[in-house]
């Protein structure tokens, strides 16, 4: 054991300039130091050189390329670019371009155009010169601007119009606003332009009188009675007041925790309550109420939870005999249900015979016998072999040299300073504190914040995400796995370009100009080299063309309406007076509502009548039904019959769809309806002729 701390000191004082970094089993004389053996050809990436090991594969004196002067290859001339060189001591060159030599551009006088830009060309090299977007010029709803410079048209017609003076074309209605319209002066524009005339109003509607809607009252509120309007199909309604109607009490009896009550019969859904009372019991153990069939728990009362009898109404129970509770050495056990104490105390207990106080009560109830036998060490007490527990006083270490502290590094592990007790075979600190192992453990690479990913760009590395120690400064990755330097450069990936075709405007939805789109780095290019950025690829909305006011025009019966409207030429969409889109014109035809029957001609003893019902939107459209002509069979019959010389009443009745319908006739009297007898005449009187009535009346006339 002597001979290994001999050895940690010796290593401690010296170091090795070309040996591998002291580890643990060198520290403790278990490896022996190993001097690296350098690989002559050099290792290299773009940014370092270095030589390897050829025994431990350890990178030793990596440093970064040492170039020289940079050397021409080839010459740059005004139309193409040249090359240059530089070479570092391992082998390593680096190249980069000259830039091709100033060319003099000789413009061709004429401009070339597309619809955004303009530009004079060379003439020698086909270059594009002072290439500048168009400007100048007015465009209008008719023709595009004009640029000042190319005298081409670009951009896209103007969406204002110029309108002139506004003329009525509408006067207002209960329905809607007076609306006038101007026109576009410009030439050849046929552009109008609608609107509510500024400051107008909505005409008011001409009400007809108020009537009663029948059922319309319930015992919870009033009725209603409403009007409508002359000119539109507009109604409106109001309370009737005075017309609800009284609540009436049923015979059903309903009930809640607290009372009993009828409820009302006059409206489905009233909730009212008629004739309410609390519940009465004959007393408190009573279970169910005197005026209803509401139940309760009855309350008997008792002196305590063993009480068998109650004390209102000496109804008996069952209970057992005490219960529950825990006797100790003390009190015995005390009755969960009466709180009666019952049963006798239990014994008191002890550990051993060392043990004096009592496991229950915890008090000292007897003289304990001293403790005996057992050994002590410089760790241990001596143990009584009668109870087990330790007593007296430990025995003294035997301590060999102090030895110090042995440092640990980011990744190698140290021995902390100690002495060992040859007794106990243990080593301990400087306070006398047992050590339980001599490892320090290696302190770990202290990782800074994770440096976040840089992403390449088209022209530019990237690098991967990674920690770099703070105390040794190597590199790890997300893992926290060490790693060179080289492993984390993600080299830039050059432009990835796709043509997008252009996108038209719309009237409402912008469009988009024709460009190539770099995946890489989201940038918008004109040409396909990438050579000029765009940075706008916006093409103004083109505006929605309203054309003429649709007027407004009202539903019937039977035909559909619509709301005044624009109508957009170029996407078909509507939109009202304020250029409001409309998701639809149409009014729904309003559907025929005929009324009750009416009697347009009344029936009579020789020809049927006729029953009427009128639409109340439109009173031209009807429908008819016939009523039969006057006979006991089709209608109830009351009156009086007419006689020869006496006029008669009569009355019929029918009930036709739950109307009813009753005419009322005066019958002139019938006249005397006569036969004749005649009597001819004799030698002695003159002959005759004797009229006789079905009635009984009778006369005699016409003598010969």
């Amino acid at each position: 054991m002597k001979k290994i701390y001999v050895m940690l000191l010796i290593l401690l004082g010296f170091s090795f300039l070309t040996s591998c970094q002291l580890d643990k089993d060198i520290l403790l004389g278990n490896k022996e130091p190993h001097e690296h053996v350098l690989v002559p050809e050099w290792t290299q990436n773009d940014k370092y050189h270095w030589h390897a090991c050829s025994g431990c594969d350890k990178i030793v004196e990596k440093e970064a390329h040492d170039f020289g002067s940079w050397v021409e290859v080839k010459e740059a001339t005004e139309y193409e670019a040249g090359e240059e060189k530089r070479e570092c001591i391992c082998g390593f060159t680096e190249t980069r371009v000259i830039e091709r030599l100033d060319h003099t551009h000789k413009p061709t006088g004429e401009y070339g155009h597309n619809d955004k830009y303009h530009w004079e060309t060379c003439s020698e090299c086909d270059a594009q010169l002072n290439k500048k977007s168009h400007t100048g010029g007015v465009a209008t709803c008719q023709e595009k601007a004009t640029c000042s410079i190319c005298n081409v048209q670009y951009g896209s017609l103007s969406n204002k119009h110029v309108y002139g003076e506004y003329v009525v074309i509408s006067e207002a209605t209960c329905k809607e606003r007076a609306i006038e319209e101007a026109r576009c002066t410009v030439d050849g524009c046929q552009a109008k332009d609608t609107r509510y005339v500024p400051g107008s109003t909505i005409a008011s509607h001409r009400w007809g009188e108020w009537t009663y809607i029948e059922g319309s009252a319930t015992c919870l509120k009033d009725g209603m009675e409403e009007r409508g309007c002359l000119t539109c199909s507009s109604k409106e309604t109001r309370n009737a007041e005075g017309t609800k109607l009284d609540h009436h009490a049923s015979s059903e009896v309903l009930f809640d925790e607290n009372s009993h009550w009828n409820s009302c019969d006059v409206t489905k859904g009233c909730t009212e309550k008629l004739n309410v009372v609390a519940h009465s019991y004959d007393d408190d153990c009573d279970e169910v109420c005197n005026g209803c069939a509401h139940e309760r728990q009855g309350h008997h009362t008792f002196d305590n939870a063993c009480d068998k009898v109650c004390n209102i109404c000496g109804a008996e129970r069952y209970t057992p005999d005490h219960t529950g509770g825990t006797a100790t050495c003390l009190l015995p056990a005390i009755c969960t249900e009466c709180g009666t104490p019952y049963g006798l105390p239990l014994e008191h207990t002890y550990h051993n015979e060392c043990d004096a106080t009592c496991n229950m009560c915890g008090l000292v109830t007897r003289v304990p016998k001293p403790h005996r036998g057992g050994t002590a060490t410089c760790e241990e007490k001596a143990i009584c072999s009668e109870c087990g527990l330790p007593y007296g006083e430990l025995a003294s270490h035997r301590f060999g040299t102090w030895v110090p502290e042995v440092p640990a590094t980011c990744e190698e592990e140290g021995v902390k300073a100690h002495k060992y007790c040859s007794l106990c075979e243990k080593n301990y600190d400087e306070h006398g504190n047992v050590i339980v192992s001599l490892v320090i453990s290696a302190k770990g690479h202290k990782l800074g914040d994770l440096v976040t990913k840089v992403e390449p760009t088209c022209v530019d590395d990237g690098m991967q995400a990674h920690y770099q120690c703070l105390t040794c400064s190597e590199y790890f990755d997300t893992n926290k796995v060490k790693v060179d330097e080289l492993e984390l450069v993600i080299p830039a990936y050059g432009h990835n370009l796709t043509f997008n075709a252009l996108v038209p405007a719309t009237c409402e939805n912008v469009g988009k100009l024709a460009h190539y789109h770099c995946s890489s780095c989201g940038k918008d290019y004109e040409d396909n080299e990438a050579t000029t950025e765009l940075t706008n690829l916006v093409i103004e909305a083109l505006g929605h063309s309203y054309g003429e006011w649709v007027p407004a025009k009202a539903a019937t019966c039977e035909d559909a309406g619509n709301v005044g409207y624009f109508q957009c030429s170029e996407c078909d969409k509507y939109f009202d007076i304020n250029r409001n889109e409309l998701t639809s014109v149409v009014i729904d035809a309003l559907g025929h509502s005929y009324g009750e029957w009416k009697m347009t001609e009344e029936p009579s003893l020789t020809k049927a009548g006729l029953l009427t019902k009128y639409c109340e939107n439109d009173q031209s459209h009807t429908i008819t039904k016939v009523l039969p002509m006057l006979d006991k069979v089709n209608y109830n019959f009351s009156g009086t019959e007419p006689t020869c010389t006496s006029s008669g009443n009569s009355t019929y009745e029918c009930e036709i769809d739950g109307q009813n319908f009753i005419i009322k006739l005066s019958l002139d009297a019938l006249g005397h309806s006569y036969t004749s007898v005649v009597t001819n005449p004799t030698c002695l009187e003159k002959g005759y002729t004797t009229y006789t009535c079905h009635c009984g009346y009778t006369y005699i006339d016409n003598y010969v």
